[in-house]
């Protein structure tokens, strides 16, 4: 579990293939239309932040490598080649 993983509900997960020259990449899109990109092997290290809730605002969550607002819409589904090279 990602605490805080979006601002908004997630509509769509998605595991890039195990042979994606990323490694291991979870990519997530949500009802705003954010797609973030997931190291899972960063996720699983994540630990609780008992402070400020402001402290960390503008910083995405420990494990999103990559994040791109450029969506107007929410996202519904993601694809990619059948090596999850692109």
């Amino acid at each position: 579990s990602i605490e805080n993983a979006h601002n908004v509900g997630i509509n769509k997960l998605y595991q890039l293939p195990y042979n994606s020259p990323c490694g291991p990449i979870l990519a997530t899109g949500d009802d705003a239309g954010t797609v973030r990109l997931w190291d899972t092997r960063m996720c699983a290290s994540q630990k609780a932040n008992n402070g400020n809730p402001f402290d960390n605002l503008m910083k995405p969550p420990q494990g999103c490598v990559q994040q791109w607002k450029i969506n107007h819409d929410y996202i519904t589904d993601f694809t990619s080649n059948h090596d999850g090279s692109s």
